[in-house]
């Protein structure tokens, strides 16, 4: 059969067959390099040793040649050694990824951030998640002109700051970021005036987590309700320094945020069923709610989910020591 008929056939094929099949002829082994096939493709790279092999960078610039021309997502996550050169090899051979994680990878400098902004154009979910990236170089990410993130995800960077703020301040007063997920949990640089400067140009945020962030005060959550109308997720678990995390609370985001799908605040000991009617009567659109550790919950708040919240598919009630059986049975 000719080559562009076996990739056809192989079109039909799971990506680990295809894998399997390039092994048994070099015929297959150039059908199954067609681009075609691997479009919309996640790779994931991982490698346990101190450093990140050659051979893994010279595979991933042979692969980028032949198929991955297309590959829009991939994972370098938790590669231990991963250092400016793999990371510069993909910026430069993947130009086409919109999607990129390194979370947990120490050994990137400043040239390899800017490298990575100047030649992935089509960046738009970052996850550097656990990194060791500072205020300077996010900075300077910050500067090149194409770039224009959607997601970010920056949980338990600890050597982020109020200074490294900027990067999401835009330069006009009167634009608007397009950034739709913003996930900060854990990171040092979430702070109320980090959100009172910020937010004001994210109103396009559908996304948001500043669970464990504990310089996320009152006034915080404050400008979080009165600027984020349009929030679909929103998760404010175990936020210490947020005070009044208590039935007002809930009301205030049930009165505000009325278009919430996902609401997390488990482990605030101050909710009680007041605040909890309060979400079930206001926040209509709402599918998922993790009320865990909340010892103030009780019976009296399933049977008010059971009753307003139709759209409910996930609830967590765990370790929500007034809840009983009578209080499941109405679910």
């Amino acid at each position: 059969l000719p080559q562009e008929v076996v990739s056809y056939i192989f079109s039909f094929l799971p990506l680990a067959d295809i894998k399997s099949s390039a092994r048994v002829c070099h015929l297959w082994a150039k059908a199954s390099d067609d681009p075609l096939l691997w479009k919309n493709t996640t790779a994931t790279l991982y490698t346990k040793s101190k450093t990140f092999p050659d051979s893994l960078i010279y595979s991933l610039q042979c692969k980028s040649q032949q198929c991955l021309t297309s590959l829009s997502k991939l994972d370098i996550s938790w590669c231990k050694g991963l250092g400016d050169s793999a990371v510069k090899t993909v910026a430069t051979a993947l130009p086409s990824i919109s999607h990129l994680s390194l979370a947990g990878c120490k050994e990137v400098h400043l040239s390899s951030w800017q490298s990575l902004g100047k030649n992935l154009k089509s960046l738009s979910f970052l996850d550097i998640s656990r990194s060791d990236i500072t205020d300077v170089i996010l900075l300077k990410f910050a500067e090149v002109p194409t770039l224009s993130l959607r997601s970010i995800d920056l949980s338990a960077c600890k050597q982020l700051t109020d200074n490294g703020v900027k990067f999401f301040i835009p330069d006009s007063k009167s634009s608007v970021l397009p950034l739709q997920t913003l996930i900060l949990n854990g990171c040092t640089m979430a702070t109320d005036n980090f959100l009172k400067r910020c937010l004001p140009a994210m109103v396009n945020l559908q996304q948001l987590d500043i669970s464990s962030c504990l310089h996320v005060g009152d006034s915080g959550m404050h400008v979080i309700t009165e600027l984020l109308t349009n929030l679909k997720m929103l998760k404010i678990s175990w936020c210490a320094n947020i005070t009044d995390v208590t039935d007002a609370t809930l009301v205030n985001v049930s009165r505000h945020l009325r278009s919430l799908r996902e609401l997390s605040f488990n482990g605030c000991s101050l909710v009680t069923d007041t605040g909890v009617i309060a979400i079930a009567q206001g926040l209509s659109q709402l599918q998922t709610l993790d009320a865990s550790k909340c010892d103030g919950v009780s019976d009296l708040s399933v049977f008010h989910l059971a009753k307003h919240s139709s759209r409910l598919t996930h609830l967590d009630l765990s370790m929500c020591s007034h809840v009983t059986s009578n209080g499941v049975d109405e679910l």
